[in-house]
């Protein structure tokens, strides 16, 4: 899956972000992105998919940002798929 997306709001300065996934064997999933939104630049992560694709399971989910203000910044996420 591929997504863009670009932003031109009343009150700010416009923004664009681009993104992609891609989902192996319906169970591993890898991610990619760009944004230029609040100068936070690159970002990547992956998921895995535990049981059977399209039955009861767990995802575990990880994602990694670099901001310019915050530094880098990890984000994890654990989901019931049903």
């Amino acid at each position: 899956m591929l997504a863009v997306d670009g932003i031109n709001p009343n009150d700010q300065q416009e923004t664009f972000a681009a993104g992609m996934e891609y989902i192996l064997l319906g169970r591993y999933s890898l991610r990619a992105g760009y944004s230029d939104l609040n100068d936070k630049g690159f970002s990547a992560g992956g998921g895995l998919l535990i049981g059977q694709p399209g039955a009861l399971g767990f995802r575990i989910d990880y994602g990694f940002e670099g901001h310019q203000y915050l530094g880098e910044i990890h984000r994890f996420g654990f989901n019931f798929v049903f």
